[in-house]
């Protein structure tokens, strides 16, 4: 399973990276929205743990490319915004999951492991798609 953290708080990152390198998944970290969707572009990922609030390029920009360009991933996203408007905003844009920061691991594994069962977005690209998917990397379009 290949984990793509994308997160400015680089505690966070680095924290959420090495709890899930311990439990054996091949992790990367984008910092920014944009480093983030060259990843995507680049790099087989399974699963997106993706913070609303970036800099360069917001995580609600960077779930909106991941929908619009029909990349296989499951979403979970990440944020301080608590209020139910903000979680269905995410979830309305194609995020598979949500969870509050700040959070407790038990809440993490539990977000973690809904997001882990839902079946990936279809592999293959919807007509009229702007994705070109390869064995390496596919083009996308923010």
């Amino acid at each position: 399973m290949r984990i793509l953290i994308v997160e400015d708080d680089r505690d966070l990152a680095a924290a959420l990276d090495d709890a899930l390198r311990f439990e054996g998944y091949a992790t990367r970290v984008a910092y920014n929205g944009l480093e983030a969707v060259r990843m995507l572009a680049e790099q087989s990922i399974d699963i997106v743990l993706l913070d609303r609030d970036l800099p360069i390029m917001s995580g609600d920009a960077v779930m909106e490319t991941i929908a619009s360009n029909d990349i296989p991933v499951s979403v979970l996203m990440l944020t301080a915004a608590a209020q139910v408007r903000d979680r269905i905003n995410g979830l309305e844009l194609g995020a598979d999951d949500y969870l509050i920061k700040p959070f407790a691991y038990p809440d993490y594994s539990r977000a973690y492991g809904r997001c882990n069962a839902v079946p990936v977005r279809a592999t293959s690209p919807a007509p009229n798609s702007h994705t070109t998917a390869s064995s390496s990397t596919r083009s996308v379009t923010p």
